[in-house]
Formats: structure tokens, C-alpha cells, sequence
């Protein structure tokens, strides 16, 4: 894009005032994050709109902003959760994000973000909580224990509490944790959900629910 006008006897390329212009402009074209090619075709054969170059790259770093934005916001939950599960292995790292991004497939981004607020002040670790329910449900289950019985229906509570805990008493954030543990086979896998016991646990909680509403 920029020519010497000619050259010193040593060799060395001379520009004019105009190419000192020309790349005025380039270097402040750059500045805005424009592509040297967009600054060709920009420059180039006058034919191309200044307006909708600099509408394409606002586009493009709006884009940009949205995808560095969100990223962050990954971040900062991962880091929320690790902050309360110490020091973790890679591949519990990378079984972590799996599931945060199931819930981002569930969850509105208000709808994280108050489950996260609700983590941080409490400062439970509720993964840990509810392996440890899990467990103890899968226990009275190897047991032969009906999930109808009064020691799993304390279970069953305890399930409870833990979903009010999780979600703050918003039912839209607890609908959207029962779909969630519903259609996500990973999001059981997880836990240790086999099909056994996640139909064990719907019996227990099926029962749980009708024994409320009699009473």
C-alpha cells in the first residue's frame, strides 16, 4: 500500500508526504483492530463503504465481547467450586465442567448466578452433601429397604432440604433441576445414578411428595 517515492543514492526508500499520509491512516485504521486486508480494501480502490467496514468489525467485537464475557462468567463459577473442593485432579476437572455445563443447559443465567450467591454465603460444599445422601439412599436400597419405609422417607427429607437449600425456595430453579436429573444420563452418572437406583429414588420421592399433600 505504500510505495517510496524513490530511493538515496545508498539505497535506502524515500517516502513523500503522501505515503507519510497513507500510512497515518493505516496506523490509526489499526488502532481500532482493523485487519491490514480490511485496511486494503478500505484503502485500496475507494469503492468500499467506510461505514459498513466499521460496522462489521463493531459486529465482530461485539461478538467477541459476548464469547470473553461468557468465558469469564465460566471462570469465575469454576473457580467457586473448586474454591470450596480444593485441589482437584484433571480429570475431576474436566467431569466438573461437564456437569456445570449441564446446567447451563437447564439454568437461566439469573438462575445460576443465585445458586452461586447462595454458595457463597453459606460456604457448603453441596456436591459433597449429596454424594454422601446418594450413598445412604443406595445403602437402605442394597438393604432391600422399601423407599417407602420411615428411614428412607427421612432420607427423602433430607433430599428435600437439600433441593430448598440448593435453590432457595425458587421452584423455577427446582423444576429445572428435576428436568435436568431426569434427561441427563451424565448428570446421574455422575452422582452414581445406575437405573436401579434412580428408580428407586423416584419411588421414594413419588411417596415423599403424596405423604405431603395428604397431610
Amino acid at each position: 500500500m505504500l510505495r517510496p517515492g524513490f530511493r538515496s543514492e545508498s539505497g535506502h526508500r524515500i517516502y513523500g508526504e503522501n505515503a507519510v499520509a497513507q500510512l497515518q491512516k493505516i496506523l490509526s485504521l489499526k488502532q481500532l483492530g482493523i485487519s491490514m486486508k480490511e485496511i486494503k480494501k478500505l484503502l485500496g480502490n475507494g469503492k468500499t463503504s467506510s461505514l459498513s467496514v466499521i460496522q462489521m468489525h463493531r459486529r465482530r467485537i461485539e461478538d467477541e465481547k459476548t464469547r470473553i464475557i461468557d468465558l469469564h462468567q465460566r471462570l469465575l463459577k469454576l473457580e467457586n467450586v473448586l474454591a470450596h473442593r480444593g485441589n482437584v485432579s484433571i480429570d475431576e476437572l474436566v467431569k466438573t465442567m461437564e456437569v456445570m455445563s449441564m446446567y447451563e443447559k437447564y439454568l437461566s443465567r439469573e438462575q445460576l448466578e443465585k445458586i452461586n450467591a447462595s454458595r457463597r454465603k453459606t460456604g457448603k460444599d453441596r456436591a459433597s452433601k449429596f454424594q454422601t445422601l446418594v450413598q445412604l439412599i443406595r445403602n437402605k436400597m442394597e438393604k432391600n429397604v422399601a423407599p417407602t419405609h420411615t428411614s428412607v422417607q427421612k432420607l427423602a427429607n433430607k433430599w428435600r432440604d437439600l433441593l430448598h437449600e440448593v435453590s432457595g425456595g425458587d421452584r423455577g430453579i427446582e423444576k429445572a433441576l428435576g428436568k435436568l436429573f431426569q434427561k441427563e444420563q451424565g448428570f446421574r452418572d455422575r452422582f452414581g445414578f445406575d437405573p436401579k437406583l434412580t428408580e428407586y429414588v423416584e419411588r421414594m420421592m413419588d411417596f415423599y411428595r403424596d405423604a405431603r399433600e395428604v397431610t
